[in-house]
């Protein structure tokens, strides 16, 4: 993964809804940008009502933090969006799954995410591919700032983000279906 055409240092993609936290992950890279003493980019993917707001705070943050708003961004143009940032933010607060972190790391983007999203520990794993950590700011802000700061350690979880995602497709999550079906049938 080769950082010259990463234009982002962050993405958030989810709707802009209080549960997915978007508010906490524009607080995290505004302070990000403050210990760094630089400004920091930050890409916001998604749409909703807390859109205004949003928009709002980012005026409020722009000396620390120059944030992007594409709005609703269609399937196809997904991937690239995600590959132009070095980190993925996920600050769910409830999250069966959370696709966007596949997303992600199929873009060979590591992914910080809280454990109340499905794939954490499934298929984010805390320190290999991104971090797993509760909500909470100085902890966030700091394992940011050591993954944008160390190059080689971001590579890394960025590589093994992309072997890892590769066994969490739909023809994966189907064959496990049809295999659990096809095994409590043996047993009738």
């Amino acid at each position: 993964v080769d950082d010259r055409c990463k234009k982002f240092d962050f993405v958030f993609s989810a709707r802009f809804i209080d549960d997915k936290n978007p508010m906490f992950a524009l607080d995290v890279v505004r302070e990000v940008g403050r210990q760094l003493m630089r400004r920091v980019s930050l890409l916001m993917m998604g749409s909703g009502p807390l859109d205004q707001a949003l928009r709002a705070h980012a005026v409020e943050v722009a000396d620390h933090v120059d944030v992007h708003f594409p709005g609703f961004v269609k399937q196809g143009d997904l991937p690239e969006h995600y590959a132009s940032a070095r980190l993925m933010l996920f600050p769910t607060a409830i999250d069966t799954w959370g696709v966007v972190a596949n997303e992600a790391m199929a873009a060979g983007v590591p992914v910080v995410v809280t454990p109340m999203a499905g794939v954490a520990g499934d298929l984010v794993l805390d320190g290999e591919n991104g971090r797993v950590l509760p909500l909470d700011l100085p902890r966030w802000t700091e394992a940011c700032i050591e993954l944008l700061s160390n190059d080689s350690l971001r590579q890394r979880m960025a590589v093994n983000g992309r072997r890892r995602v590769q066994f969490f497709s739909y023809s994966n999550a189907a064959q496990g279906i049809y295999d659990a079906v096809h095994c409590a049938m043996q047993g009738r």
